[in-house]
């Protein structure tokens, strides 16, 4: 069978998509499963042809193939990187002492430049973003649930109401975990009615009564009745909360079972984002108190020498698995030194197997640790299927590599600032199709002037005018171009003796018609908005959100970017 028959039978999907969007929310996907050697995804009963055709509604957006047979498929971590081109609309640039005042283009366009210069040169601060904790920014307090042995807590978090649904209260969210990635906010909005009065259902399963005074008996019917109702209404999406509630609709009151039946990947979702949240923390307590650079004590990686002498380490920041790097502790020879710089600074993801620094850095660790009441035994416990969480290493600062900053001004607020892959490969095949044409036609004319055999007037040719075929190209073209692009002005004196525009214009912003009346003067011409392309490249684990933070200086959060505006005629709300 060829590869494409092959994808059909058998063939488990890529596992390097990771567990994004997988709860509560529809939004993760992978391709791979019941493929052809071309996939197309297309847009249906939507304008406009999106990043794949803009000529073409509902034509393809994406686009997969030249599949392959290899001797392993592709894991997480496996990947070198990857390279981003995002689009920035309606920038608007403040002056740098007065927030009030705008720059004008020329000014904006240099301190966007010199940003991007500073961001390629400088880097930011390597912190996971608001995606590693979830959609409700809680998936580390599951995690520290799970550590402490508190599944039943756990089970509550995952099920219960949010600060985004209306009337709930959420004491137990830590923001201080995402309050230096700019991204804790209001998050994306209430979840679907039907989905909160479910939550409800769940939280009100055992009634007013404190179950604490309950019969273990009534409670395990209770919940077991609760359960049964929401695994037959939640989502199809929402995969954590459907694992436990289908569980629990069998074995009530038995949370440490129900988590086992939760996806694997999932429970490490869990873990790894509790690590994150303490590297957040870390991070952010270790710059404040050592603004100088490196200091004694601070902890980077190993050289780690390939075959061609090259430092397999020096963009390394670190997956967030269990890769184990090897680390040395810095002295103050090293430091004095000058060969380490803050870019080589590496903090641990807390795990059984990490070093901590030997500095203030560890007791930062220790500190946080003895709040949340863990030890490093809780994550060296070989417990269930997921064994010890060993923990890894990530850089302190990220460079983003091949940094390129395109500035544009344009006046439609839609408009596709970005080119992609696929627009190139249409406009080729645009291109030769049109080749194709231009010579089917260039034949066809000759073809034409063979057979008219030279009929057409000397005089038509003594006074300059084009026979009448070509006549009638000209007004196709004439016509095309009134249809599909700005009238050019026509100056005075013009063929058809009619003024140009500049004649007929006048400084009053109406006009009169045929019978004498006022009429309210054209639209003049749309403002011109200011656009930037950002192309850069980060290493795995890194955050284009948290690069995006650091170059435009706002939160790159769902509820605060909801708030901009496209431009004129694109949206309501503040400029970005």
């Amino acid at each position: 069978k060829t590869p494409e028959e092959m994808m059909q039978i058998n063939n488990p999907p890529p596992s390097g998509g990771g567990g994004r969007g997988r709860r509560g929310d529809g939004r993760g996907g992978r391709c791979g499963r019941g493929g052809r050697g071309d996939i197309d995804r297309r847009r249906e009963g939507r304008g406009g042809g999106g990043a794949g055709d803009p000529d073409n509604s509902g034509g393809p957006i994406m686009r997969v193939g030249r599949f392959s047979y290899v001797s392993r498929h592709t894991k997480l971590g496996d990947f070198r990187g990857n390279r981003f081109a995002i689009a920035l609309r309606n920038v608007r640039v403040s002056k740098k002492n007065n927030d009030k005042e705008l720059c004008d283009s020329e000014e904006a366009e240099q301190i966007i430049r010199t940003t991007a210069s500073s961001l390629s040169e400088r880097g930011f601060v390597n912190y996971f973003g608001m995606q590693r904790f979830g959609r409700f920014l809680d998936t580390h307090l599951v995690g520290k649930e799970m550590l402490m042995g508190n599944y039943g807590k756990a089970v509550e978090i995952v099920m219960r109401e949010t600060k985004n649904n209306p009337l709930a209260e959420d004491e137990d969210r830590d923001d201080e975990a995402t309050a230096n990635t700019g991204e804790n906010g209001d998050g994306p909005g209430p979840e679907k009615d039907y989905i909160v009065k479910l939550r409800r259902r769940w939280a009100d399963r055992f009634g007013e009564v404190d179950p604490n005074g309950m019969d273990e008996a009534v409670l395990r019917d209770d919940e077991r009745s609760a359960a049964r109702e929401l695994s037959l209404s939640l989502g199809r999406f929402m995969v954590v909360e459907s694992a436990l509630m289908s569980e629990l609709a069998r074995n009530p009151r038995e949370y440490k079972r129900a988590f086992g039946t939760v996806p694997r990947n999932m429970r490490l979702m869990f873990l790894h984002a509790y690590q994150s949240a303490l590297w957040n923390k870390a991070a952010s307590q270790r710059l404040e108190e050592c603004e100088g650079g490196v200091i004694a004590g601070d902890l980077v990686l190993e050289e780690k020498v390939d075959e061609d002498g090259d430092d397999t380490n020096k963009n390394n920041t670190g997956r967030g698995g269990d890769k184990k790097d090897a680390v040395r502790v810095l002295t103050q020879s090293d430091v004095d030194s000058g060969k380490y710089t803050l870019a080589d600074v590496v903090l641990p993801l807390y795990g059984a197997n990490t070093t901590l620094p030997e500095n203030s850095t560890r007791k930062i660790f220790e500190r946080m640790l003895a709040d949340d009441g863990l030890t490093k035994e809780d994550f060296a416990k070989n417990d269930g299927p997921l064994g010890p969480l060993g923990g890894d290493y990530r850089k302190l600062i990220c460079r983003p590599g091949d940094v390129e900053i395109e500035v544009k001004e344009y006046t439609d607020p839609i408009e596709q600032l970005v080119t992609t892959d696929l627009m190139k490969i249409h406009e080729k095949d645009k291109a030769a199709k049109g080749a194709e044409a231009t010579k089917s036609e260039e034949e066809g004319n000759a073809s034409a002037e063979e057979g008219a055999g030279g009929s057409s007037s000397p005089n038509d040719e003594e006074r300059g005018e084009a026979p009448a075929a070509a006549k009638g190209n000209d007004a196709m073209e004439i016509d095309a171009a009134t249809d599909n692009a700005p009238t050019k002005e026509k100056s005075e004196g013009s063929d058809d003796g009619e003024p140009s525009e500049d004649a007929a214009s006048t400084p009053s912003s109406e006009s009169q018609d045929s019978e004498g009346k006022e009429t309210a003067a054209p639209p003049g011409p749309k403002p011109m908005l200011l656009g930037a392309v950002c192309r850069f490249t980060l290493p795995p684990s890194a955050y284009a959100t948290i690069a995006l933070r650091e170059l435009m200086r706002r939160p790159t959060s769902g509820s605060y970017q909801g708030q901009l505006s496209l431009g004129v005629g694109g949206g309501s709300g503040s400029p970005t």
